[in-house]
């Protein structure tokens, strides 16, 4: 597009230039003079030509297959962490940077980075655009922090990624224990339903959770006067399989009493219906009756 722009410009410009000159011409009447000044016209123009070629030569330097290349120098940015080749990466013009996972400090670092490789690695990107993409996800107070890095100091992914570790330590997620998954109870008056995913999101958080030790922690946890309970202690399981065989009873249970009770609210809260008043010879016989 900008070479098509600026082509479109030079023969405006040409054609301009080409019609002073013929004006020019018109107006000598010697003709010595009016060979002069139509050589002179001849280099003037020759020189436009060259002038205009050397500009198109110009912006095909700049434009590659794929994108549009932007040429940095460190004096433009002199506050870019980015070093002078990262900063001249060519973008892919179909690009999709709206896919892209965000990062503002609020997730695990390491899993953020990891998936951000992934997603690279399937598009085929590698360094050094693939710093410049990084640098797009972050967002909020990771963008802030990443805008304080010192000048020129990142020159490739790897560095990016252990000055961004390094930063968001605190922000990482460190894997519970047993003994943090053997606190999990089931509140009074908490549904089945949500202690048994708060257990289960919180042992995906224990590394090599053996199963015998799960099913003991997850009973364990459970409300003694409940009735899921009370079928486990009179009748064991063994593995997680019948547990969620046992529980998947009592939770469908649970789920249709939920209902009921709000069946049963709506209809106390809802405003009772009148019987018509009697018509006609209903009214009569009701007379009759009085």
């Amino acid at each position: 597009m900008a070479e098509k722009d600026l082509e479109t410009r030079l023969n405006h410009t040409k054609f301009l230039m080409q019609r002073t000159l013929v004006n020019q011409g018109h107006q000598v009447t010697d003709g010595q003079d009016a060979q002069n000044h139509q050589a002179h016209a001849d280099g003037q123009e020759d020189r436009v030509r060259a002038q205009y070629q050397q500009d198109i030569q110009n912006i095909r330097g700049r434009v590659e297959p794929g994108g549009y290349r932007r040429k940095y120098s460190r004096g433009q940015y002199n506050n870019s962490p980015f070093t002078t080749e990262i900063l001249n990466v060519v973008f892919p013009e179909d690009f999709d940077s709206a896919r892209l996972l965000k990062y503002d400090r609020s997730q695990d670092p390491q899993v953020h980075i990891d998936a951000f490789d992934t997603d690279m690695y399937i598009r085929g990107i590698d360094e050094p655009l693939i710093s410049r993409i990084f640098a797009v996800t972050l967002t909020g107070a990771a963008q802030a922090w990443f805008s304080t890095l010192p000048a020129n100091s990142i020159g490739s992914f790897e560095e990016f990624g252990q000055k961004f570790l390094l930063n968001f330590a605190t922000s990482k997620k460190h894997p519970k224990s047993e003994f943090a998954l053997g606190k999990i109870r089931q509140q009074p008056g908490e549904t089945l339903q949500r202690y048994l995913n708060r257990f289960k999101d919180a042992a995906l958080q224990v590394p090599g959770l053996q199963e015998n030790v799960h099913v003991h922690l997850i009973v364990a946890g459970l409300d003694g006067g409940s009735r899921l309970a009370k079928s486990v202690y009179k009748d064991p399981v063994k593995t997680l399989e019948e547990f969620r065989t046992r529980s998947k009873k009592y939770l469908e249970l649970e789920q249709m009493e939920i209902a009921n009770a709000q069946s049963d609210e709506v209809n106390r809260t809802s405003p009772r219906r009148r019987s018509p008043p009697p018509k006609g010879k209903e009214r009569l016989d009701s007379k009759k009756k009085d």
